[in-house]
């Protein structure tokens, strides 16, 4: 204790690689069910990737505070805006495995945000910007997911199962990112890489006993297997590309030699790791120790066939060999038979016609019915609007012709001393032409 507490570093001071070679391994880390119980608890479950980015900015900036290893801020004079200054994680400053989930939440940031990007792009008027912002987040989440990966494996205080999670994690993102850029071939090496990993925790996981963890493994190879599926059959049907198809069609897809080697090297460490844990865990009182199974032979379709036909086969004669229950008449049957008259269908049918055609003739009756009276009060209205039009003009020719004697009766008798205005007042409606009607007026005012 005395020497792992010299080794320690102060607050704000590194730690060399040779320090970090002598303190003890940190405990596993499993990035595959960090990821997927933070995406369950916090919206992915109903597909709300904007809620799961909002959660992933948070998670950063608690891991930073905590501990305290925020982004630095240099201090200029007032008046000038203030100089930001990233502080990335380094091997040195990993000394708590607080500082892995950095990186890893990073990632996942950005690729929800690329979710997020990509759920919203047929509603988004500006397709081409939001496919842009798409593809620049994915871009930037495989570029988090490699750092994570190399952090964890340039550090000596990683197991061999954790560098195998960083390096599946990155791969799988390399993967995805390669689809959307439609980059098939280096799509599908990345997840065959990612495949291959996972399903060799998915064998340790058995080692350990974690039903848990194995069934993690399990679900997410189920879910790269159809991207894998897609890759191929697009990088077979790349026009152009022979030699490249002649090489995916002998090598299948598989690995570089270095680094299958290196992935061989640690699945070996990690398998080591997994028994001397198994181990260690007293076995309960009346149990046996875990052991690994050998893997059962799978069955060939044929026998599966084979053994499916003879199932069907002993079921049916198993149904075969029962006896036909004995069906009994009931007691009125034969009273019912012989001695009761049923009605005619056919006077039946007649009757139903009789009265559809009885229901349309009066349907049609009524609605000629209704014709007319509508018919009948519009002539009524014309008639009336007619009426009125005469008597109106009748009134109008009556007054006129009233003014026409009134007219006539004052220019017989003139008042004294207004013979010449008169006159002249005539002369002037004469020369402005004015009807007779509008003479008497003025006439007939004065």
């Amino acid at each position: 204790m005395a020497a792992t507490a010299e080794l320690q570093p102060q607050e704000g001071e590194p730690m060399d690689v040779g320090q970090q070679e002598q303190l003890p391994l940190f405990s596993t880390i499993n990035i595959l069910q960090i990821v997927k119980s933070s995406q369950d608890s916090h919206g992915l479950r109903y597909s709300d990737y904007n809620r799961y980015r909002k959660y992933c900015t948070s998670k950063l900036h608690r891991l930073r505070k905590s501990l305290k290893y925020g982004h630095q801020y240099k201090c200029v004079r007032k008046g000038v805006s203030v100089k930001f200054k990233k502080r990335p994680v380094t091997v040195e400053a990993f000394a708590d495995e607080m500082f892995a989930q950095i990186h890893l939440f990073e990632a996942e940031r950005r690729w929800a945000r690329a979710m997020y990007d990509r759920a919203t792009l047929d509603v988004s008027p500006e397709k081409l910007r939001k496919r842009l912002s798409l593809r620049t987040s994915l871009k930037r989440a495989v570029l988090y997911a490699t750092q994570l990966e190399e952090l964890i494996r340039e550090s000596p205080r990683c197991d061999a199962a954790t560098k195998l999670e960083a390096k599946a994690y990155a791969a799988s993102l390399l993967g995805f990112c390669c689809i959307e850029l439609k980059f098939w071939q280096r799509a599908a090496e990345a997840l065959k890489a990612a495949n291959s990993i996972y399903d060799q925790l998915g064998q340790m996981a058995t080692i350990i006993n974690d039903e848990a963890l194995q069934n993690l493994y399990r679900a997410r190879c189920n879910e790269i297997k159809p991207q894998l599926r897609l890759c191929e059959h697009n990088a077979a049907d790349a026009p152009g590309n022979v030699d490249e198809i002649n090489q995916l069609l002998s090598e299948k897809l598989q690995i570089s030699h270095k680094d299958k080697q290196t992935i061989d090297d640690l699945v070996a460490k990690a398998r080591e790791n997994a028994t001397q844990k198994a181990q260690q865990k007293p076995a309960a009182a009346g149990q046996k120790t875990v052991k690994m199974q050998p893997k059962k032979e799978e069955k060939q379709p044929q026998a599966r066939k084979a053994n499916t036909k003879q199932k069907t086969e002993k079921t049916r004669q198993a149904h075969r060999a029962q006896p036909t229950p004995k069906l009994s008449k009931p007691l009125f049957y034969d009273l019912a038979e012989f001695c009761i008259l049923m009605p005619d269908l056919g006077d039946r049918i007649d009757e139903v016609t009789k009265e559809m055609k009885t229901v349309r003739a009066a349907r049609e009756a009524e609605t000629a019915a209704k014709a007319e009276a509508e018919r009948a009060e519009r002539e009524k209205k014309e008639a009336a609007k007619e009426a009125q039009k005469q008597a109106k003009a009748a009134k109008q020719a009556r007054v006129s012709a009233a003014l026409q004697q009134q007219q006539g009766g004052k220019k017989g008798t003139p008042k004294k001393g207004g013979g010449k205005k008169k006159e002249e007042e005539e002369k002037s409606a004469e020369e402005s032409g004015l009807s007779g009607m509008v003479k008497g007026w003025i006439w007939g005012s004065k």
